[in-house]
Parts: structure tokens; C-alpha cells; sequence
């Protein structure tokens, strides 16, 4: 995988290589959070950005997708930093980890590893762990890709028994955050 980046003359830092944001494909509906790439809130990652460059981020969680780099992690990184190379900041790209995945539900259970303890809400995280479900995968699965406990998949999972988000009024309290994902239980 490397050298199929290498050959593309990315340039290799010393565990990431920086790969221009144009090059990096979005692939929709694959945000763990559930927020649309064009919805993300980014104001105060990119004053931090301004402030400190982009060289201190975090690196993206990638993979290659029929040679096509695909981002994994990173969704607010990714808009951020080009929002502000839109805006004219000299930004050559960002600092990428290109990680190997079977498939896409193997890359959905390391975003959702990624984004443990971070604004994924709980319906969010059910959904997800819903989609890894049909893609056949066990609760135990999921509890060990994800770093979860079992009970707390199983938990989660039941939330989407709870009814369809705009008419459960449970699950409508849950998605506001005037109740927990226990009390929806």
C-alpha cells in the first residue's frame, strides 16, 4: 500500500504521508456521527489551525478503495483544512495513516473506534452499529472492533426498537439531550 502512495509521489513523513486534500474521496454517509460533511461545525478547529498549522493534527484514517484514497477518520480535519485552503491559506495536505480494510464494514467499525467518547450521540452509534449487524457481523464482533462492551452494543442496538426517531418520543428526548441512552431504555 505504501508503495502504491509512493509511486503516486505522496510524500512519506515518518509513520503518515501527506496527501494533498483533493485527492482524498469522501465517501457519503460514512461519518459515524451522522452529521453530512457539509453540516460539520468547524469555526474553532480552523482558528486552531490558523493558530498552530496543520502539521500538529492528528493524522486522517485512510484506505484505498479501487486505488481511490478513501477517508476512514478525520471528517472535520478534512473540512476544516479545506475550507481554509479555499479561503487562500498555503496548505499543502494533510498527515494520513492509510490503514488496510476488508471491507467497509471493517472501516465503519474503525471510525466508530476512532470516534469513541467524541460527539457520536447514542442513536448515532446504534445506527452504526446496525449497519456493521447487516453486514452480518455478531454483537461480539462489534464489542471487539469497537473496543464496547457487549451489553453496551446490545444497548444501543436496542434504542432502534424504541420506534422511528421523529415519532418516539423517547427517542426524540434522546436526539434533543434532555434524556440519556439508559433512560430511553
Amino acid at each position: 500500500m505504501p508503495s502504491l502512495l509512493r509511486s503516486k509521489g505522496y510524500k512519506h513523513g515518518q509513520e503518515a504521508f501527506i496527501v494533498p486534500l483533493h485527492d482524498i474521496h469522501i465517501q457519503d454517509g460514512f461519518n459515524p456521527r451522522g452529521i453530512a460533511y457539509a453540516d460539520l461545525q468547524v469555526d474553532d478547529l480552523k482558528s486552531y489551525i490558523k493558530a498552530n498549522g496543520a502539521r500538529v493534527l492528528p493524522p486522517l484514517r485512510v484506505r484505498m478503495v479501487d486505488g481511490q484514497i478513501t477517508l476512514i477518520a478525520g471528517h472535520r480535519r478534512h473540512k476544516a483544512t479545506s475550507e481554509l485552503i479555499a479561503e487562500g491559506e498555503a496548505i499543502a495536505g494533510l498527515s494520513c495513516e492509510v490503514y488496510t480494510v476488508a471491507n467497509d464494514a471493517e472501516a465503519i467499525a474503525l471510525a466508530m473506534a476512532e470516534n469513541r467518547g467524541e460527539a457520536v450521540t447514542p442513536l448515532n452509534q446504534a445506527k452504526a452499529f446496525k449497519r456493521l449487524v447487516d453486514y452480518n457481523w455478531s454483537v461480539a464482533d462489534i464489542a471487539n472492533k469497537t473496543g464496547c462492551s457487549t451489553v453496551y452494543v446490545y444497548n444501543m442496538l436496542k434504542l432502534l426498537d424504541l420506534g422511528a426517531e421523529e415519532s418516539s418520543p423517547a427517542l426524540q428526548a434522546l436526539s434533543d439531550g434532555a434524556i440519556t441512552a439508559t433512560d430511553a431504555l
